[in-house]
């Protein structure tokens, strides 16, 4: 025979306090908002910045920016994250493309693909005004 005490919880106890990892993150991390207009380099909204170091943004060309920060960016130890390239609907065709050159570098490209008539080809046309609030973040791991 059971015997039923309303007094008693029913199911198990839930969490209690603050849920998800705590403590340091096995990372430093540069975390912004990227925006470049004309033939400037990029500027940036830094939304977290643990790296230690402050990062400099260069304009290399139609579409191509350049992030430094001496000795930064080691081999196998960076990770890099960029959102969407744009936040205009009628911009479908941008993209934006970011990738490790070197230790002391992160090459970002901005630009819009064109179809041949038919359809067959893609071509990149690298172009400015392409970053628009665009998300970067960048995970060094030790």
């Amino acid at each position: 025979m059971t015997c039923y005490n309303s007094e008693l919880p029913i199911g198990p106890p839930g969490p209690v306090g603050p849920q998800g990892p705590s403590g340091k993150l096995p990372y430093k991390v540069y975390t912004a908002l990227l925006t470049q207009s004309g033939v400037t380099a990029p500027t940036a909204i830094e939304l977290e910045n643990t790296l230690g170091t402050d990062l400099e943004w260069d304009y290399n060309g139609p579409g191509a920016y350049l992030l430094t920060a001496p000795a930064l960016f080691l081999a196998n130890k960076t990770f890099i994250l960029l959102g969407s390239s744009f936040d205009d609907a009628a911009a479908f065709n941008s993209f934006a493309q970011a990738n490790r050159l070197n230790d002391d570098s992160i090459n970002i490209f901005t630009g819009i693909l064109i179809s041949s008539a038919v359809g067959e080809n893609v071509t990149i046309q690298p172009e400015n005004n392409y970053l628009n609030n665009t998300p970067i973040e960048i995970r060094i791991y030790p």
